[in-house]
């Protein structure tokens, strides 16, 4: 539910009142353990809180069915003193965001959109020639419900309550955020000023609007429709693959242009899927070359349109007309960053049949590994018949230019080598099992799932390479066991700093990954807040070689509420009771691995670790599907609060994975994570691994702006999940993620409005 939609439900008699943010305290639903992120409904004598849906789930169901289901009931709220219930009319409705600051942000969304020429994707109606409602001016100054359309600009406000009218002076805009960054450079992050002014007062009232009134408009009433809005399909804009392959006579890329105009293109749009697989057989014109063409072409080889004389490669892409030249040429990035945040894109029909490949295309999967995008130089190549980005060089700068194009369109990459840029001697078994070998953990026999608990992390480490040393069965056969949450919880930066600092300085893709990256929107939230646990983490296992341990699972399919990017940083081959190499052949093969891959292993050059198995976000609803029907075929149940994909009991194996494609022509991505290989997976993907050899990973979480959509609907998601569920709770806090980059990228906007007045 929105902010919009939960003014609309306070009562004409009640005032919302107004609770000042408490430093390192996460607000949260006591039913849902939802984060709290603005309107909620408290309780005056015990502090219970619920947040919007429970509120709305509560109060519009009959009192006749609630007390029926008593504590049964997935969302059961708490008992108040002396046993009485909580009901909904006689909670009072509370913000946390001071007065109107969320309503000025929003006015001063649409209005940078329209100064910049940002692309408008919220579903907001038309703020021209319209009033604003919004509730009355900060924490309870005024009484009066509802703004008279007939108000002046500026900071002099009309308020219409009774049967007159009043006005009211608008304090100065203390919660909106001001940037104190004068330039902004590519290769640092964004800086803005994302503190709002607290008052002293620990509670003051407004009053909401009048039901009667229309529905007031809230910067972030989309975030509720972020979730379940459906999109008009568009074919998307290709305009940062333009810099990608653009020389330095051509417009800088992203943060780069702000100094900068672009050539406006004439050209038809182009998906960048289409553009790297060739163009399609109704397409064979010169204009929309396929990347793969410009990369075995040189500079002028291609021929030139009438309209692009002189331009060695011709454009991929257009920005509409020429008639809003200014605009094309303002920075992509301020799209990505503001609009890709309320953006629902369906994946066209153009990007579906680039996965398909034409005959012709199948013939050239087989391609050269190094081919480079010809400025900047970034080394990469195409796995899985073409779909999936492989980058080659972890520490090069320019990778996030080609990296976002497949990454917006939902698309897992990889990136090899990282490895190399690691202290090898830091995560070897054997340093682990020094060092942490006395500590009491618990393991997990891969096999049956069971558990096994207070065994010293040193027996783990000591079987971690030889067979013979690893703990046994009961029918005397070893385990295949895995370290359970091991380090505990958030202590890894605590227990292994000499790591962790080994680890976040080698990242690739440091612009999404780092804490501090640009890209990484969970950078953006204050220090007052609660910071959310993105990692790292690690997922030490041994490996599952033999024919049976096919069926099973290292990692059982899932999926995340984040993006998180996973780094193979050992793989160890075990000694003893024979030569596993035909085993894993065989596993690779029935994983449906490309011939590109299998070269990486007949090379012999590298060491293969796991088995990847990842699906687009987009395909999980299908799944479900597949899942809950074979669950059914095997006498299954399914109860409400539970998930075939959050639940991790599945393992997609060769026979279901077959059944997939050919029930609901879902095709994942089939990924051997070679030693130093960095698996970058998209928020919502579900996905699922498979150790071939025993392996340590270290995975590190993140929010991108491409995907923070998902972030949004998993929470909402989650929240239906049963208590048992690890992600049951909300830690993320994706509300307060979206609304605080919002606030920064508009206090940036607003720095740089004189840059925009001299362009």
């Amino acid at each position: 539910m929105s902010e919009k939609e939960a003014m609309m439900m306070v009562e004409p008699h009640q005032k919302v009142a107004w609770k000042r943010a408490v430093r390192g305290v996460r607000e949260m639903c006591d039913v849902c353990e939802t984060t709290l992120f603005n309107i909620h409904w408290v309780c005056r004598k015990c502090g219970f809180g619920v947040c919007l849906d429970c509120y709305r789930l509560r109060k519009s169901r009959p009192r006749s069915e609630t007390e029926e289901m008593g504590d049964e009931e997935v969302f059961s709220w708490l008992k108040c003193a002396k046993g009485q219930s909580h009901e909904p009319e006689n909670l009072m409705p509370t913000q946390i965001i001071p007065g109107t600051a969320l309503y000025n942000i929003g006015d001063m969304v649409h209005a940078a959109r329209g100064k910049w020429g940002i692309k408008a994707n919220c579903p907001c109606i038309s703020r021209q020639n319209k009033s604003v409602l919004r509730p009355a001016v900060t924490n309870g100054m005024s009484q009066l419900p509802i703004i008279n359309p007939s108000a002046s600009s500026g900071n002099e406000s009309t308020f219409s309550g009774g049967g007159g009218t009043a006005s009211v002076t608008q304090p100065d805009t203390d919660h909106v955020p001001k940037a104190d960054s004068t330039d902004i450079r590519s290769d640092e992050p964004l800086k803005a000023d994302s503190s709002a002014s607290h008052s002293n007062s620990e509670l003051k009232a407004t009053r909401p609007p009048c039901p009667d009134a229309a529905p007031p408009s809230s910067a972030l009433h989309w975030l509720a429709d972020l979730a379940t809005q459906k999109a008009k399909e568009e074919t998307k804009e290709a305009g940062s693959l333009r810099s990608v392959l653009s020389k330095e006579s051509h417009s800088p890329f992203g943060l780069d242009s702000f100094n900068s105009t672009a050539k406006v293109s004439p050209l038809t749009p182009k998906l960048f899927n289409s553009l790297l697989l060739g163009p399609t057989a109704s397409n064979n014109k010169t204009e929309g070359s396929s990347l793969r063409d410009l990369l075995h072409s040189g500079p002028g080889k291609l021929p030139q349109t009438p309209l692009d004389t002189g331009i060695p490669f011709p454009p991929v892409f257009s920005t509409s007309s020429a008639g809003v030249k200014n605009k094309a040429s303002l920075p992509n990035f301020l799209d990505h960053i503001i609009a890709s945040v309320v953006e629902n894109k369906k994946t066209s029909d153009a990007a579906k049949r680039a996965c398909n490949l034409t005959d012709t295309q199948k013939e050239v999967k087989e391609m050269v590994m190094g081919l480079n995008v010809l400025d900047p130089h970034t080394s990469h190549s195409w796995l899985c018949d073409g779909r999936l980005l492989c980058l080659h060089d972890p520490s090069n700068k320019n990778n996030w230019k080609i990296f976002r194009e497949c990454w917006k369109q939902g698309q897992p990459v990889l990136v090899s080598g990282v490895h190399k840029k690691l202290k090898s001697e830091l995560w070897k078994p054997e340093a682990f099992s020094q060092e942490f070998g006395d500590q009491d953990v618990d393991l997990v026999n891969c096999r049956n799932c069971a558990i096994i608990s207070d065994v010293k992390v040193r027996d783990f480490w000591d079987g971690f390479e030889i067979i013979c040393k690893r703990l046994r069965s009961e029918d005397g056969q070893p385990m295949v066991l895995k370290l359970k949450d091991w380090p505990p919880g958030e202590d890894f930066r605590d227990m292994m700093p000499t790591r962790f600092e080994d680890l976040m300085e080698n990242l690739p893709l440091p612009e999404y990954t780092k804490r501090d990256g640009r890209l990484n929107l969970a950078s953006r939230l204050p220090s007052y807040f609660v910071r959310p646990d993105l990692g790292p983490k690690m997922y030490n296992a041994y490996g599952l070689i033999t024919a049976e341990d096919r069926r099973v699972g290292t990692t059982n399919l899932h999926l995340d509420v984040s993006d998180a990017v996973n780094v193979m940083v050992y793989v160890g081959i075990p000694i003893g009771e024979g030569a596993h190499d035909e085993e894993v052949l065989k596993t690779i093969d029935e994983g449906d691995a490309d011939e590109v891959t299998k070269q990486r292993i007949h090379d012999g050059k590298e060491k293969p670790g796991a088995l990847w198995h990842i699906y687009a976000a987009k395909d999980a609803e299908k799944i479900r599907e597949l899942l809950r029907k074979v669950g059914e075929e095997q006498g299954q149940e399914n109860p409400p609060d539970h998930d075939p994909i959050h639940d991790q009991s599945w393992y997609l194996d060769q026979t279901l994975r077959k059944r997939l494609y050919e029930e609901y022509g879902v095709q994942g991505w089939a990924i051997v994570q070679f030693l130093g290989d960095a698996v970058f997976i998209p928020a919502g993907a579900p996905h699922q691994v498979h150790n071939l050899y025993s392996c340590i990973k270290v995975a590190e979480d993140f929010v991108s702006p491409e995907h923070v959509k998902h972030c949004f609907r998993l929470t909402q998601e989650f929240r239906h999940l049963s208590n048992t569920h690890t992600n049951h709770e909300d830690k993320l806090q994706v509300k307060n993620i979206i609304y605080h980059a919002v606030k920064d990228a508009v206090g940036t906007l607003k720095a740089h409005e004189s840059k925009l007045a001299r362009s």
